[in-house]
C-alpha cells in the first residue's frame, strides 16, 4: 500500500509538473476556466471576499507548482510599491510583495525536503546573512520596549534575507536568469519613462490633482513633497489617499536607478550582436540621464563611482575601443551639459536651481556640515555603555547613512557583519566576472558588482536599505544573483539551447540521518505553530511576525544540514 501510494503522488506531481510546459493547455487554462470559473462563481455568489478568495487561491495553486513565477511576478512588483496597501487592520500595513515572499519560502521549503536536495548553493554569505540575523536579534539587549523591536525591526531584517535565499534556491538555470534580468529592466524602463514625461513635461502636481478625480501617480518628486504643497494650499487630509507615489524621496528614486543603470550597462558592453547591444546601449543611456534627473546627490556619487569602476575594468580587461569611445562621448556630453547649465532655459528648473544651489551656490557644505552633526549625535549616543556599543540602540533616529544607522541599531557587530556581507558579495560576483566564458553571464556579474558598488557609495549619504522597501528588495536580490552566479558561470553544460548548471553541493541520499533531520523540520514547525498561537492569543503578536522568526529557525536549520553533510560526504571520499 505504501508503494501505492507513492507512485500516485509521484504521479501526481509528474503531471502537474509537465502540465505548463504544453503550450496548448496553458493558453486553454489562462484564456478559458480560470476567468469563466471566476465569473461564474462571483454571479452566483456575489461577494467580493469570495471572489478574491478564488483568486488568491488559483494563484498559490499555481505558484505551489510553479514558484519561479511567482519571483519573476515579485520582480514586477519591485518598484511599484504596494506597501501601504492596509488588508487587515490599521495598526498593520503589509504588502502584496511581502506576502509573496513567505508563501515563495514556504514553497522552497516544502520542494526541499521532498527532493532530499541541498537548501541553497553553498557559500559564505548564507553564514554571514545568518550572523547578521543573529546580531539584529541580539540587539533586544538594550531595547526599551522589546515588544516593538521584535515587532518592527527585526522581522524586516528576516524578511530580507527570506527573499535571498528564495532567489538563491530558485533562479538555477540561465533561462530563469535571463527573465529575473528582462523583468527588472523592463519595469525600470517604464518607470524611467515616466519620470522623463513628468519632468520634461513640466507636470504642475497640484493642478494635476486638482483637475482629476482619479488617483495621481508621480515618479518624483515623491510622496512627502506632494503632501507638503497639498497642506500648503489647504487640501484635505483624506484626499492624500488619492496620490501615490512610487518613491518618496529623490535619493529613493536615484538608489532603484543605480541598481538598474549597472545591469544595462554591463550586458551593453559584453553582448556581441550589434541590435541588442543598442537596446541595452539606450537603455543604459535612459537610466544614466534618470539619475542625474533624480536630484540626488548621493546618486550622483554613486554613478561616479559606478563609472570609476567601468574604467578600472576596461583598463585591465579587453574591451573593445568603439564601446569604450561612446561610453567617453556620451559622459564629456553629459558634464558639459550639466556644467553649462544655467545657459539651457530649456532644461526643467528644479535641475537647475538644484546644480546650482549644490556647486555654486555652497549648500553642499551646508548639508554636509547639518549630516555630520546627526552622525556625531548618533556616534555618541551609541558610545554610552559598553553593551550599546556592541549591540547598539533602538532609538529612532534617521541618520541618513547606512553605516551610522546600522551602527545604532544593531551596533559594532552589526556594521561588521554587514560589511563581511558586502564585501564577500563583491568578491564573488568580481569573480565570476573574470571566470565567466558566457558573455551573458559575465555582463550580468559585471552589473550586480557595479550596483554593490555604487549602493556602498550612496549609502554614505542616505539610508533606504531599512526604509525603503523596493530597494530592500532589490538588495536581497543582488545577494541572491551573488550566490547563483558564480555556480552558473563555474558549472556548465548546453542542453536544448539552454545552460543548466551543476549544483555545487551533492545530494543528500547518502546520508544515514535525513530521516531523523526530515522529523526534527516537521516537530519543529508544529512547535512553531503552537507557540505562535499562544503569542497571537496572549501577547497580541501578528501571525506574520511570528512566520518570520519561524522562517529563520527553518533556514538555520537547513544550513546546518547542508553544512554537515557536505562535511560527511567529503569524509567519506577522503576515506
Amino acid at each position: 500500500m505504501k508503494m501505492l501510494k507513492s507512485k500516485k503522488i509521484n504521479s501526481l506531481q509528474l503531471l502537474f509538473s509537465t502540465l505548463p510546459q504544453s503550450k496548448v493547455i496553458t493558453i486553454f487554462i489562462w484564456t478559458g476556466l480560470i476567468p469563466l470559473a471566476i465569473i461564474l462563481s462571483y454571479a452566483i455568489l456575489h461577494s467580493l471576499m469570495v471572489l478574491c478568495a478564488i483568486v488568491v487561491s488559483a494563484v498559490c495553486a499555481i505558484l505551489f507548482f510553479r514558484p519561479e513565477w511567482g519571483l519573476y511576478l515579485l520582480i514586477g512588483l519591485v518598484p511599484f510599491q504596494l506597501f501601504p496597501m492596509a488588508f487587515f487592520s490599521s495598526d498593520y500595513s503589509w504588502s502584496i510583495a511581502q506576502l509573496l515572499v513567505k508563501f515563495l519560502f514556504v514553497v522552497t521549503v516544502f520542494r526541499i525536503i521532498q527532493s532530499r536536495k541541498f537548501c541553497f548553493p553553498h557559500s559564505s554569505l548564507n553564514v554571514w546573512i545568518l550572523l547578521f540575523t543573529f546580531v539584529s536579534i541580539s540587539s533586544t539587549v538594550n531595547t526599551s520596549d522589546l515588544r516593538e523591536h521584535i515587532k518592527g525591526t527585526i522581522p524586516k531584517v528576516i524578511d530580507l534575507f527570506l527573499l535571498y535565499f528564495v532567489v538563491s534556491y530558485l533562479v538555477d538555470t540561465k533561462k530563469k536568469l535571463q527573465i529575473v534580468v528582462n523583468i527588472f529592466l523592463v519595469v525600470s524602463f517604464l518607470v524611467t519613462s515616466l519620470g522623463i514625461l513628468q519632468i520634461f513635461g513640466k507636470i504642475e502636481i497640484l493642478e494635476r490633482y486638482l483637475q482629476s478625480d482619479m488617483v495621481s501617480l508621480f515618479v518624483g518628486p515623491g510622496y512627502a513633497e506632494i503632501r507638503t504643497e497639498m497642506m500648503l494650499s489647504g487640501i484635505e487630509k483624506d484626499r492624500f489617499k488619492d496620490v501615490v507615489s512610487l518613491f518618496v524621496n529623490h535619493s529613493d528614486y536615484g538608489g532603484f536607478l543605480l541598481y538598474s543603470f549597472p545591469l544595462a550597462l554591463g550586458l551593453f558592453v559584453t553582448e556581441k550582436k550589434s541590435k541588442i547591444k543598442f537596446f541595452y546601449g539606450s537603455l543604459a543611456f535612459l537610466f544614466g540621464m534618470n539619475i542625474l534627473f533624480s536630484l540626488a546627490r548621493s546618486a550622483w556619487l554613486g554613478l561616479f563611482a559606478i563609472a570609476v569602476f567601468f574604467a578600472i575594468v576596461a583598463f585591465r580587461h579587453n574591451v573593445r575601443f568603439i564601446v569604450l569611445l561612446f561610453c567617453a562621448i556620451i559622459g564629456i556630453i553629459s558634464c558639459v551639459w550639466f556644467m553649462e547649465v544655467s545657459y539651457h532655459s530649456f532644461l526643467p528648473s528644479s535641475i537647475q536651481e538644484r546644480f546650482q544651489s549644490t556647486v555654486l551656490q555652497g549648500e553642499r557644505s551646508n548639508s554636509f556640515q547639518i549630516r555630520l552633526g546627526w552622525w556625531l549625535e548618533s556616534i555618541q549616543l551609541v558610545f554610552r555603555t559598553p553593551l550599546t556599543v556592541l549591540f547598539g540602540t533602538t532609538i529612532l533616529f534617521k541618520t541618513h547613512n547606512l553605516y551610522i544607522q546600522t551602527l545604532l541599531l544593531f551596533g559594532s557587530l552589526g556594521l561588521f557583519t554587514l560589511f563581511c556581507i558586502l564585501l564577500s558579495a563583491l568578491h564573488k560576483l568580481y569573480k565570476s566576472f573574470r571566470s565567466s566564458n558566457d558573455s551573458y553571464l559575465q555582463g550580468i556579474s559585471f552589473g550586480a558588482c557595479a550596483g554593490l558598488i555604487g549602493l556602498i557609495v550612496h549609502s554614505l549619504l542616505w539610508n533606504d536599505l531599512y526604509y525603503v522597501p523596493s530597494n530592500d528588495m532589490l538588495f536581497a536580490v543582488f545577494l541572491g544573483l551573488a550566490t547563483v552566479l558564480p555556480t552558473l558561470s563555474g558549472h556548465q553544460e548546453i542542453s536544448n539551447g539552454n545552460i543548466r548548471h551543476y549544483n555545487q553541493t551533492s545530494s543528500i541520499n547518502n546520508i544515514n540521518s535525513y530521516q531523523f533531520m526530515n522529523g526534527i523540520i516537521i516537530s519543529l514547525a508544529l512547535i512553531i505553530a503552537m507557540l505562535a498561537n499562544i503569542a497571537v492569543i496572549f501577547f497580541e503578536f501578528s501571525p506574520f511576525d511570528i512566520f518570520s522568526y519561524a522562517a529563520l529557525l527553518v533556514i538555520i536549520l537547513l544550513v546546518f544540514i547542508e553544512t554537515g553533510a557536505k562535511a560527511k560526504i567529503s569524509t567519506n571520499r577522503g576515506a
